[in-house]
């Protein structure tokens, strides 16, 4: 798929949908727009990969899709039971209702370089940048940021959930995410790893992200939290000026 531009596709955008025995092979989405689509309530995310190897997304944007009244569960790129599927000048931007930006499930080996999640909004609950679920193993994050998205639980910007393992993130960022209700529920992490052995970050990076309004107290805000997790590696990282209801942590 190549120089193209989805607008106002009501039930999603893109979707490359192979099955178990007959997976999508060596495919290529270059320079392609996915705006103001995924409107309708059971839409389907922009860009949903499933069952797919060495498949390489190039100079995307996945722009001003949902809508906040919606409370959509799904992602604005979603990708699953994949292997080698590079993300190379992504960008998920301003988004409505979503629950996130980037979700990986059974996904391994794996690139993704110069992706951006930022400016998304989900009134109506949590919003992750970059989520990793279900054994997505061996997947590299280069250069990745996820910044300015706010929602009213749980905000994470890179969540890497049980059983994901030897994953590595370099030189990323968790920038300016806000969780805003008033309660013990809205909580804020940059880098959230979570019952996963194994992973790395390098050079990577989480300020002032916030839940200012948060009953959770200093835990509400965190840039690094590792969660029963063994052999894992924070190498020249900060976390900087996180800020949840009762204080700066």
């Amino acid at each position: 798929i190549l120089g193209t531009t989805l607008l106002s596709n009501a039930n999603g955008g893109v979707a490359l949908n192979g099955t178990t025995g007959n997976r999508i092979l060596e495919g290529m989405i270059n320079n392609v727009d996915i705006f103001s689509g995924s409107t309708n309530s059971g839409a389907g995310s922009p860009l949903f990969i499933n069952f797919a190897t060495d498949i390489k997304v190039n100079t995307v944007r996945v722009d001003q899709n949902g809508l906040l009244s919606n409370s959509l569960t799904i992602t604005g790129i979603a990708l699953a039971n994949s292997i080698k599927v590079d993300l190379t000048n992504v960008d998920v931007n301003d988004n409505f209702g979503m629950v996130g930006g980037v979700s990986l499930t059974s996904v391994s080996n794996s690139m993704f370089k110069n992706c951006n999640v930022r400016s998304n909004v989900n009134s109506s609950g949590g919003f992750f940048g970059f989520d990793l679920l279900t054994s997505s193993t061996v997947n590299i994050f280069d250069t990745c940021y996820v910044g300015q998205n706010s929602g009213t639980t749980a905000v994470n910007g890179f969540l890497v959930n049980s059983t994901c393992s030897d994953n590595m993130f370099v030189n990323s960022k968790a920038f300016s995410n806000n969780s805003t209700a008033a309660s013990a529920s809205a909580i804020v992490i940059g880098f959230n790893f979570n019952n996963s052995n194994r992973n790395s970050c390098i050079d990577c990076y989480a300020e002032n992200n916030t839940a200012a309004s948060s009953t959770a107290g200093l835990f509400g805000a965190l840039g690094f939290d590792l969660n029963t997790c063994t052999d894992s590696i924070l190498f020249r990282c900060m976390a900087y000026n996180q800020f949840a209801g009762a204080g700066a942590s």
